[in-house]
């Protein structure tokens, strides 16, 4: 083994590494919030579109549960709802409307009757002439007369035109499609399924939250499908938030492997070194690790683009131990010793990378710029890594 040359460097390198691998390890937050690559985050709908990604309407699943009837169907989305209730990062299970909710509907739609009026302008004169006004005379007495008149009577009062009951009858007219109640309980509109609406803690694109929640829910859906027969269908952003942070994931590690052993095949054959072959790979590790903690600690995560093109963009680092290794076992002894032979050509094309890549922060989009961030960052890391690190330890050269 070679020994390295007594100096702090490459100590310092290594506690460098430690210790952006220790808040890695206790600080990793994944996105694959698709919106840091298509909204500005300067521009005026940004805000409402990542709060949109974390709303109510985004956190809530839509399940449908068959079985061989709907009474079966509505006892198995019981049980769903019962035991998915459970689940730490389960905030709300809904499978009915709450008893109240016509009270709460007329609590918000009632005093704001007088804004349905004016839906049609044209009508509002005749509706408001002596004609008209006769005539909702007269529908108000017709409707006192049936059955629901005592309803009717709470509101006459306030509103003697009943708009509001003839808002709520366009409302119900326009409801094609929606949901029915059985039993207090939700089902589809063909009335063969029950329905159970799942809300959860954490918006759909925080991976760290959902990773476990989905196997958590895929497993119960196969524990109920094999023992009830039952067939349970999932409507959420959230498992295409998580099947497309694990397809980044999965190629990330699939290119770097393959790339990886590409790599390692070449460098077996240039230089016949196993030392020289495994310090080759630390100057890419370091590139990553430093990228992903310096982009984690400004930004708050790390999107898995970022990852996947960012890994591609520092991968041009390989170059540097190349470059000193053959520097280091080709020539003649007096080049070998002459560091400024190789160190000022890698200076000169790190810093044009480091440069080019910076620019990429100017971007408006912030996935772009959380880009730019993670390859500057990483060439600078390599660059470094080969300088303090890998030079000290190379081997000797074979006479």
């Amino acid at each position: 083994m070679p020994t390295p040359k007594r100096s702090p460097w490459p100590w310092l390198v290594l506690v460098v590494l430690a210790a952006c691998a220790a808040v890695l390890a206790t600080r990793m937050r994944m996105s694959t919030a698709i919106t840091q690559f298509a909204v500005d985050s300067a521009g005026p709908d940004t805000r409402w579109i990542e709060e949109l990604g974390t709303s109510e309407a985004a956190r809530t699943m839509v399940f449908t549960v068959e079985a061989d009837s709907l009474e079966g169907a509505l006892a198995i989305g019981r049980e769903l709802g019962t035991r998915l209730a459970t689940h730490e990062e389960v905030v709300a299970v809904v499978d009915g409307p709450p008893a109240d909710s016509g009270e709460h509907l007329f609590e918000l739609l009632f005093p704001r009757r007088w804004r349905f009026v004016d839906r049609d302008a044209a009508r509002i004169p005749a509706r408001l002439s002596d004609d008209g006004l006769a005539t909702a005379a007269a529908h108000l007495r017709a409707e006192l007369a049936r059955p629901s008149g005592t309803a009717i009577k709470r509101i006459a009062t306030d509103d003697p035109l009943l708009i509001f009951p003839e808002r709520l009858g366009e409302l119900g007219a326009g409801q094609t499609g929606a949901l029915g109640i059985v039993d207090g309980r939700f089902v589809s509109a063909d009335g063969n399924a029950a329905v159970v609406l799942v809300t959860t803690r954490h918006g759909p694109f925080e991976g760290v939250h959902q990773l476990a929640l989905h196997d958590h829910i895929e497993a119960l859906v196969a524990e109920l499908a094999a023992t009830h027969n039952a067939v349970v269908e999932r409507s959420a952003l959230h498992r295409f938030a998580v099947g497309s942070e694990r397809a980044i994931r999965r190629d990330v590690q699939l290119l770097s492997t393959i790339s990886s052993l590409g790599v390692i095949a070449l460098l077996l054959v240039a230089y016949r070194s196993l030392p020289a072959l495994l310090l080759a790979a630390v100057p890419i590790g370091a590139a990553m690790l430093v990228a992903t903690t310096v982009t984690l600690l400004l930004h708050g995560r790390v999107h898995g683009l970022t990852l996947a093109f960012g890994s591609t963009l520092v991968g041009v680092c390989v170059d540097y131990p190349v470059h000193l290794f053959s520097h280091h076992f080709g020539g003649d002894d007096e080049v070998r010793e002459r560091d400024d032979v190789v160190w000022t050509g890698l200076w000169l094309g790190a810093a044009t990378t480091i440069v080019a890549f910076a620019a990429l922060t100017a971007a408006g989009l912030p996935g772009v710029r959380e880009i730019g961030v993670f390859a500057a960052t990483g060439v600078v890391a390599a660059l470094a890594t080969t300088r303090w690190l890998v030079r000290p330890w190379l081997p000797r050269r074979r006479a």
